[in-house]
């Protein structure tokens, strides 16, 4: 299929729930024995899809139409003045067509019980034509013989469910044009896979039929339809399209041990957001990295959970960054400060170094801050950290600006000490102060006492690590 560019919108799952209130659809016959049609009530809400708008922010739409698809025994009823909508169906495998003048029509299939589903945001028909020139489809608004279908992927956990970033999406037989995955703010031609928040893509160009759905991820299962018909395979999913729809389909995933990292890159000293930062899981080629975007942030999802890994941080003009770090089950938030080439250099030249330029070795800039759970944003003066590895390296304690202060024994007002000269391995660090407890490894592998921890050292690289100290 091709890719062409698109602009699309995706859908927000709500939590909604349904009861059966034990009615039928049309009186039976006296002398039918069939036995009566079983309809749940079915609630919901409805709003108006804007990019780059949260989506408790989004406007709800009064006077939206919402009918049990191919069922015109049945009747339709209207969101109120709050976008709310209550909906007698049939239980079971139905669609929910959304229709309101100005929007394009919405084909949500769910399968009616009691339970949640998603509640739809409705495309403005203006927006659909603004992108229609840029779509490249053969068939753009109004889909005269077409329809198009959204994705959305969700990954769920005991205390919320957000867009997965991550998911491949398939639709089977292999027909239209896409996928497009896309960002908050809309589709990003350098994407392969959903992005958070939204987890979403599109499909365009697609003719009218079923169609079979598959969610994958490297480290997710993705097999609970929230916004699907089920099929007897674990994972693959049945849905609709019919011309002139936008089918919203929708699945709950679960983390199956893999986690994710994010964050935000910083320049050193100018505290510059830096875009375009390479971030990798070291010492693993075959994982796919990812870049900083132009506000500095990054997300590198499928790394191993339960384990000690590094992630490598790489700008052009910076230093390459190692940062270690003990994953659990659950994802985590890196940031980090790129130390200008020429400020390192500056630095090392200053304590005489052997090897400035790190052609040899590899350095330690050692963070040691004040607070609690491992994230803080407050250096720690007076503490005293030691390299407990033997090795033939130097140690200086540096000021606010990177350079070395000979007069500090401790770390001052940074917070910052660095180890350079050291050769390729892993070292052993541990801190000490006089009134505060350092236990909490915050970006550091663990050590045989709780006051220290280890972090791998590779030539021509800055490993960053962090320790945490509560004070009384």
């Amino acid at each position: 299929m091709s890719h062409r560019r698109t602009l699309w919108t995706a859908c927000c799952v709500l939590t909604l729930s349904t009861g059966c209130i034990g009615s039928t659809s049309t009186p039976p016959d006296a002398g039918d024995n069939t036995p009566p049609e079983e309809l749940v009530e079915i609630e919901g809400a409805v709003r108006r899809f804007e990019f780059s708008i949260p989506t408790e922010l989004l406007q709800l739409l009064e006077g939206v139409e919402v009918c049990v698809w191919e069922r015109e025994d049945l009747s339709c009823v209207r969101t109120d003045a709050s976008g709310s909508f209550t909906l007698p169906a049939p239980k079971g495998e139905i669609g929910l067509t959304f229709r309101k003048d100005g929007y394009v029509p919405l084909l949500a299939p769910i399968v009616a019980k009691a339970g949640a589903f998603s509640s739809p945001r409705l495309t403005p028909v203006e927006l659909a034509q603004q992108q229609g020139a840029i779509w490249d489809a053969t068939d753009p608004y109004p889909f005269a013989h077409t329809g198009v279908v959204t994705f959305n992927a969700y990954l769920k956990t005991a205390a919320s469910v957000r867009g997965l970033d991550g998911v491949t999406v398939q639709l089977t037989p292999d027909v239209g044009l896409g996928p497009f995955y896309l960002r908050a703010d809309g589709y990003d031609p350098t994407l392969s896979t959903t992005a958070a928040p939204l987890g979403a893509a599109v499909m365009m160009d697609v003719p009218p039929g079923e169609y079979e759905v598959t969610f994958t991820h490297p480290y997710a299962q993705c097999v609970e339809q929230a916004g699907l018909w089920e099929t007897t395979t674990p994972g693959r999913f049945r849905t609709p399209v019919v011309q002139g729809f936008a089918t919203d389909v929708n699945v709950y995933c679960t983390s199956t041990g893999r986690v994710a990292a994010s964050g935000e890159v910083f320049a050193f000293n100018s505290g510059r957001r830096l875009e375009g930062v390479r971030v990798c899981l070291w010492d693993d080629p075959q994982h796919p990295c990812t870049n900083s975007s132009s506000d500095g942030s990054y997300r590198i999802s499928a790394l191993p959970g339960n384990t000690d890994i590094a992630l490598s941080f790489e700008k052009d003009g910076h230093v390459p960054l190692l940062s270690p770090a003990t994953t659990t089950g659950a994802d985590y938030e890196d940031s980090r400060l790129l130390f200008p080439t020429a400020t390192l250099t500056n630095t090392l030249t200053a304590v005489a170094a052997q090897d400035p330029t790190l052609q040899q070795h590899g350095v330690v800039m050692f963070t040691v801050s004040s607070g609690s759970n491992g994230i803080t944003e407050t250096p720690l003066a007076g503490a005293t950290v030691e390299l407990v590895t033997p090795a033939a390296g130097g140690r200086v304690y540096l000021a606010v600006d990177g350079s070395a202060d000979p007069q500090l024994t401790t770390t001052g007002t940074s917070g910052l000490v660095l180890f350079y000269d050291l050769p390729a391995g892993t070292y052993e660090l541990a801190v000490q102060h006089p009134t505060a407890t350092c236990a909490q490894r915050a970006f550091l592998w663990p050590a045989a006492s709780e006051h220290a921890g280890t972090a791998p050292v590779v030539a021509g690289r800055l490993s960053s690590a962090t320790m945490v100290c509560e004070l009384p």
